[in-house]
């Protein structure tokens, strides 16, 4: 499950399921299973959570709690962290065998890295929002079925029921 701290010290979970989808996608239009199978609807909502606010507003629903219960103990520190914590909650959501699951791991392990060695969280902030969300994405292998092709997806490309 992912965590992240905000600036009070408070730990928030964030787990993404079939129920904070459908929240998610009622409170925003952002649907998880779209953005399993289509890799346009996963760069155009990572792209949108580069905004802080909008990212606490989407954890808010997630969590359920009032967005501006986040806001009020947000810093640009918390930002990261919840950055991060949301990338591997949507990577946990995704079936093991969806490439964009690769994908958004091999995202998520560059934001640790520049966590780990950057100091300044302003300077982080620009090299993240510098990353190249889709090549970072294309540049995951995705699974094939020996054949050259990937494997058929099933009904539901994330692996929930």
């Amino acid at each position: 499950m992912a965590i992240y701290k905000d600036s009070s010290g408070a730990e928030h979970k964030v787990r993404i399921n079939l129920i904070t989808r459908r929240k998610v996608l009622d409170a925003f239009k952002i649907d998880f299973v779209a953005c399993a199978t289509q890799p346009e609807q996963l760069l155009q909502l990572l792209d949108s959570l580069k905004d802080g606010e909008h990212l606490f507003r989407v954890l808010a629903v997630i969590e359920g709690v009032p967005a501006d219960d986040l806001l009020s103990v947000a810093d640009q520190e918390t930002e990261e962290a919840a950055g991060a914590a949301f990338i591997e909650a949507l990577s946990d959501f995704f079936h093991p065998s969806n490439p964009m699951k690769a994908g958004l791991k091999n995202l998520l392990q560059r934001v640790r890295t520049y966590q780990a060695t950057t100091a300044n969280p302003e300077a982080l902030q620009q090299v993240i929002n510098q990353v190249d969300i889709g090549s970072v994405l294309s540049d995951s292998t995705p699974l094939t079925s020996g054949s050259g092709e990937s494997p058929p997806l099933s009904a539901d490309p994330t692996g929930h029921s």
